[in-house]
């Protein structure tokens, strides 16, 4: 690799699956009862309190306030599936990938890890160096920085908290969040790595990153987090600094990995080109909230700039573009260069904002398994929030700018429309923005 390029890796998705949100099915996780993973629950053995209050949100359950503001044939790696849980779980139906856009009917880079006898694994991809194992057994991220700075593995002693785009390199999502320890598939490849689960939830297996949030979570502007990525459950999510006991995954080697270098391409200046990943994205977005099939087929059907293999990103992808230095609260602009061209909204806190961002990926969380596909938030990760003492705080930006969760694939949008700890909306209508170039269609699996 060269000095300033790194390689967006393959989410390792496997199947294809119907959208349809009322297919029959039983089993998985529901709204009301998914173990969410949350910063006032979260944790090793350990209750948070939660952030502290400050002034009250207001406004926000009626989904109506979220409005557009004015204004190479190449198969993939002889990998066995995993099990995909037990219990009587069903899926949607698995479908023929061909012609769907969804992720699993492209391949990008497969994963490559090597075990290096030492309790690290090297990443043959990105060059980087990580350790096997997550340690700590629940620890503020002021503690894990102290941590860090005496820590020695393999007879190095350079190790560093990862950013959030290093720690999302591990993640695959042929993963399954399952109902207990025993029906959850981490959404890591565990043949290379150890996770750790939650003693009093076992969906706590948060890994705290070193990227700061520069924007406010509970409306509350002492309420300081981390971005960390919970490898059971599949999400990314903002973690109170000093109130959130998280593990820690270490990292080492290229610095390189997330860093972008996009420039404008095109006739009409409507590509954007990553020189960092090798990747082509669309300058603009939808302009307007599609589901999740309606993603699919505007970037499947999309000709721009004498290009017509315009498709949805998978996670990976679309988070490789994530600028978490910037929030609406801190820059005023969604979490991307501004170089990209981002539909403003209003939402439901009757905020100005921006919006959420499909992906062709598929979550294996929520019921029935299949129905839900993930998305990146480049705007404010709105949910209605109570606290845990009964204070209702309201609509207010509960995981932050970058925040990465899933939502229905299909309408119509759930009633009441958020759910779980923090009350994650629930939006369904999201944007799109679409991607070409470092992936091939891929044969079915």
């Amino acid at each position: 690799l060269a000095s300033n390029t790194y390689p967006v890796t393959d989410t390792e998705q496997l199947f294809c699956y119907d959208s349809d949100s009322t297919a029959s099915g039983t089993g998985g996780t529901t709204g009301d009862d998914t173990p969410d993973d949350t910063p006032n629950e979260v944790g090793p053995g350990t209750v948070d309190p939660g952030p502290e209050t400050g002034d009250q949100g207001t406004g926000g359950q009626d989904g109506s306030q979220f409005l557009p503001a004015p204004g190479g044939l190449r198969p993939r790696p002889n990998r066995p599936s995993r099990p995909r849980g037990g219990g009587g779980r069903r899926h949607l139906d698995e479908i023929t990938c061909a012609g769907t856009g969804q992720d699993a009917e492209y391949t990008t880079l497969s994963q490559s890890f090597q075990n290096n006898g030492d309790g690290t694994i090297s990443d043959l991809n990105t060059g980087l160096m990580w350790t096997e194992n997550v340690y700590g057994d629940g620890l503020t991220y002021e503690q894990v920085e102290n941590e860090v700075t005496i820590f020695s593995l393999g007879g190095y002693s350079d190790w560093r908290v990862p950013t959030i785009k290093e720690l999302y390199t591990l993640s695959e999502f042929n993963g399954q969040t399952g109902t207990s320890q025993d029906t959850n598939i981490p959404y890591i490849d565990t043949d290379y790595f150890n996770v750790k689960y939650g003693t009093t939830r076992y969906i706590d297996g948060q890994l705290w990153s070193s990227n700061q949030y520069t924007g406010v979570i509970f409306d509350n502007p002492n309420s300081e987090c981390n971005f960390g990525f919970n490898s059971i459950d599949g999400r990314i999510k903002c973690y109170g600094r000093t109130s959130t006991k998280l593990y820690v995954r270490y990292v080492r080697g290229n610095t390189n990995v997330g860093t972008n270098l996009f420039s404008v391409s095109g006739l009409s200046r409507d590509i954007i080109v990553d020189a960092a990943t090798g990747l082509e994205w669309t300058r603009g977005d939808s302009g307007s909230g599609l589901d999740w099939e309606e993603s699919l087929s505007y970037c499947n059907d999309l000709e721009l700039g004498g290009y017509n293999d315009w498709k949805l990103p998978d996670a990976h992808q679309l988070q490789s573009i994530v600028d978490y230095n910037r929030s609406p609260d801190a820059t005023g602009t969604p979490a991307i260069d501004p170089l990209f061209e981002s539909t403003q909204i209003t939402n439901e806190a009757g905020a100005v904002d921006f919006g959420w961002y499909w992906t062709s990926t598929t979550h294996l969380d929520g019921k029935p398994l299949g129905s839900n596909a993930i998305y990146i938030a480049f705007g404010r990760a709105t949910g209605y929030f109570e606290a845990p003492n009964g204070t209702v705080i309201g609509s207010v930006d509960v995981h932050g700018a970058g925040a990465q969760r899933s939502d229905p694939k299909v309408g119509p949008v759930p009633d009441p429309n958020y759910f779980g700890p923090q009350g994650d909306y629930r939006r369904v209508y999201n944007f799109a923005r679409c991607v070409r170039g470092s992936s091939t269609a891929s044969p079915d699996v």
